[in-house]
């Protein structure tokens, strides 16, 4: 039911409402494998993606905001390294997977790199580089 619901959402071009529907799905999936001791890459994908959308909603424009996002930029780079030592099976050894992982690993080091200057501007730029990177992983291999 859900799923079709984002489809309808998607095919209305409520792409936001679409996805939003599908986070649920996505969490209710992860959840029956945790209870069943199944640890997936799909599985590794989804916790980075859920902390990468929670570092990207941080307020950055103080100083305990700033020291938050540095913090998380610490916990984003270990799922990122968590994530990336597991691929697929048909990610293993494939040059395009490597590209993407790389890509991805680069957008974590520019927002860590970011954080610890403190440069709102950087700040900023970092923040709107890490969705692109994880998009185009999950797409390919996710």
């Amino acid at each position: 039911d859900a799923i079709a619901k984002a489809g309808q959402l998607a095919e209305q071009g409520k792409l936001a409402d679409a996805h939003e529907v599908l986070e649920h799905v996505r969490d209710a999936i992860g959840e029956l494998h945790l209870r069943n001791g199944i640890v997936l890459f799909s599985d590794r994908m989804n916790a980075y993606h859920a902390r990468m959308e929670m570092v990207i909603g941080l307020p950055v424009t103080d100083a305990a905001g700033k020291q938050k996002l540095l913090e998380q930029s610490a916990v984003l780079a270990y799922l990122a390294e968590d994530m990336l030592k597991a691929p697929p099976v048909e990610a293993r050894g494939n040059p395009e997977f490597e590209k993407l992982a790389e890509a991805v690993k680069a957008s974590v080091a520019a927002l860590q790199d970011a954080a610890r200057s403190g440069d709102e501007a950087a700040i900023k730029a970092a923040l709107s580089g890490l969705k692109k990177p994880y998009s185009m992983l999950f797409v390919k291999f996710g």
